[in-house]
């Protein structure tokens, strides 16, 4: 039998932290930060605290407030380097508003 032991924290810097830890000995962690509107990064983490890597998403809106654009970025572990890896369109059409 497997168990599983899961907690979120709210941060005081905005950030919401994700944990789960495994009796079989798996463990995940991961912080989400957000980086203004709509946009946010998330860093998980190796079971000794080291960086294992880092995403953000980047979202973009129309003037509806609606998002239409998301752009996926990807850095190894602790660098500071990030690299598009994905981006995610939406076609929203509206029909009678001027």
């Amino acid at each position: 039998m497997v168990q599983s032991q899961s907690s979120i924290a709210d941060n005081a810097d905005g950030s919401r932290e994700f944990k789960t830890e495994i009796s079989n000995g798996d463990f995940q962690r991961e912080v989400v930060t957000p980086l203004g509107k709509g946009s946010e990064e998330r860093v998980k983490y190796n079971k000794d605290g080291s960086i294992k890597s880092k995403d953000r998403f980047v979202r973009e809106y129309d003037s509806y407030q609606n998002m239409i654009k998301t752009t996926h970025l990807t850095a190894k572990s602790d660098s500071s380097e990030f690299e598009p890896v994905g981006i995610d369109y939406r076609t929203i059409t509206y029909f009678g508003m001027n």
